[in-house]
């Protein structure tokens, strides 16, 4: 019999696991502990541009966003605290020889009751008046898509999540996590401190798969990418956030007054350390920004930079996340691999992995993300 000091233990002080640490807590598992390596939001979700978009290429996905954006829209009112939630929309921009293709993506939105419409160089014209958008442009516009204030949003989190029970330790690393008999039995830390428990979500991002038992394999990878920050130009008064598909760049306006710029498309690779990668931005991609960007508005071109980053996200080589059950070691649970979305689909994983934990069964269709998969379970995309 294990002497169990916590109903569970949550790996990954991020965004995701604050989230979950909070559910599991409200779902009816007091004694839950969420450990934090460094600092809350010390990898990915400190430089996160918390992009709340309902319009995910998956059902599933699409589905948690869904329910996920109805939370952030409530939660400062449920509880007083201001996540800096915005709801000014997002525009993807292509180029008219992909006008069959907007209509094919529109529809499949439509289809799963994402508000999403065409849109033309007039309809951008009045989002952007600096912005130079000919009879080639079109767009798909979906209202719904909001942000949130990536550090403002994990404290509310964290808060909400302490209030409810939420034991949370910063600065105790986990080594590993510790299976007997095929079944966990707790979590060593860097320290040499071992934790009982018999439940484990890991949540570490890019540090996720390091942290698995020995000969349990992953599709997961990390991503780094590249952001550079701007000053707005005053030319340049929209609110909306832009993702250019003939350029690969998206544009979000941040409530601290800057203009975060960054690539719609990373770079995945085995090789890439998240405990010694690049965490500041190239000069030439601050350029390279700057240039483009200013093809679309050309105010941009003397607009001055505030720097940037380099950020790590986690991601997969299918393209889906990974949520459920590690094969081979009962009580863990791996939630990762979620990319760019993991802001938009946050709550609705914490709420349906304490669902499974309560013995309710997932609240979402997560077959498609089992950690172990047949390659061809992606079809669903």
């Amino acid at each position: 019999m294990v002497d169990r000091n916590y109903d569970a233990v949550v790996i990954g002080g991020g965004i995701l696991g604050a989230w979950i640490a909070k559910e599991l807590c409200e779902a009816g598992h007091p004694r839950t502990l969420l450990l934090e390596k460094n600092y809350p939001g010390a990898g990915a979700t400190s430089k996160s541009s918390a992009i709340l978009r309902v319009g995910d290429r998956h059902p599933t996905l699409c589905a948690m966003a869904r329910h996920s954006l109805s939370v952030y829209r409530e939660f400062e009112e449920d509880h007083g605290v201001s996540l800096g939630f915005d709801s000014s929309g997002m525009a993807w921009i292509y180029s008219s020889t992909h006008s069959e293709e907007v209509d094919r993506k529109i529809g499949e939105l439509q289809q799963r009751e994402v508000a999403a419409t065409r849109w033309g160089p007039a309809e951008l014209r009045s989002l952007e008046p600096a912005g130079v958008f000919t009879e080639d442009d079109c767009a798909i516009w979906e209202p719904e898509t909001s942000s949130v204030h990536a550090v403002r949003a994990l404290q509310g989190v964290l808060d909400q999540a302490k209030d409810a029970g939420v034991e949370i330790r910063v600065g105790a690393a986990a080594r590993a996590i510790e299976v007997s008999g095929g079944a966990v039995n707790g979590v060593r830390l860097d320290s040499g401190e071992k934790i009982s428990t018999e439940t484990v979500i890991n949540a570490a991002g890019p540090w996720a798969a390091s942290l698995l038992p020995s000969g349990v394999s992953t599709p997961l990878l990390a991503s780094r990418t590249e952001q550079a920050f701007f000053l707005p130009p005053t030319e340049s008064m929209s609110k909306a956030i832009f993702a250019d598909e003939e350029s690969g760049l998206f544009w979000k306006p941040e409530c601290a007054g800057w203009v975060r710029v960054g690539s719609l498309r990373t770079t995945s690779s085995p090789s890439i350390d998240p405990e010694h990668y690049d965490e500041g931005v190239s000069g030439s991609f601050v350029g390279q920004c700057r240039r483009t960007l200013a093809e679309r508005v050309p105010a941009y071109r003397k607009s001055p930079s505030w720097g940037g980053c380099g950020a790590l996200t986690t991601e997969s080589r299918d393209g889906l996340p990974c949520l459920g059950a590690v094969p081979g070691a009962d009580g863990l649970i791996l939630a990762g691999g979620f990319g760019a979305e993991e802001f938009s689909v946050a709550p609705a994983v914490g709420a349906a992995i304490a669902s499974q934990l309560s013995g309710q069964g997932w609240s979402f269709e997560v077959e498609a993300f089992a950690v172990h998969r047949p390659a061809g379970l992606a079809a669903g995309v």
